[in-house]
């Protein structure tokens, strides 16, 4: 029963179809490359991660700015991680009706 479940999850990992897609603020070097991303790369996109602002990236884009991720690599990224939410938008506000 054991083997069968983890053999299920490989086959869906290894398929391109994960469960969900990853935090790229969160996600461990570990988890990048279970998801398919290149050892090399998530090593990279994790050190790129402490030299940002509060240890965030903003947006996905940012990922260009790393060396050695390029058009090609970029478009493979966006399909592994969640969009970031932009912060500083303009919240709707609960109506006060009484």
């Amino acid at each position: 029963m054991k083997k069968t479940f983890l053999s299920l999850c490989l086959v869906g990992l290894m398929s391109g179809n994960a469960i969900a897609a990853l935090d790229l603020n969160a996600a461990t070097e570990a988890e990048m490359v279970a998801a398919g991303i290149s050892k090399k790369t998530a090593a990279k996109i994790v050190e790129a991660r402490k030299t940002q602002k509060n240890g965030a990236f903003f947006s996905i884009e940012q990922l260009k700015e790393i060396h050695g991720i390029g058009d090609k690599t970029m478009s493979q990224l966006r399909s592994k991680f969640d969009p970031i939410p932009q912060t500083g938008a303009i919240q709707p506000q609960p109506s006060s009706k009484k």
